[in-house]
């Protein structure tokens, strides 16, 4: 997994949070959309506020 964040001016903050997983190995489709909907509703990212853009990507296979 790698994190990054953006900051942005005016007021100085962060203004996007960027999330990448990595999986190497055998993930069927199943568990692969149970991932992606795990990482969408998580509870926290929810509680964030909503001008900050969060940007997940899954990379498969690798």
């Amino acid at each position: 997994m790698v994190t990054e964040k953006v900051m942005v001016a005016d007021p100085r903050r962060i203004g996007e949070i960027k999330i990448d997983f990595y999986f190497s190995g055998n993930i069927g489709e199943k568990e692969r959309k149970m991932l992606r909907r795990v990482a969408e509703t998580c509870p926290v990212g929810k509680s964030l506020h909503p001008d900050l853009k969060q940007t997940i990507n899954f990379y498969f296979d690798i």
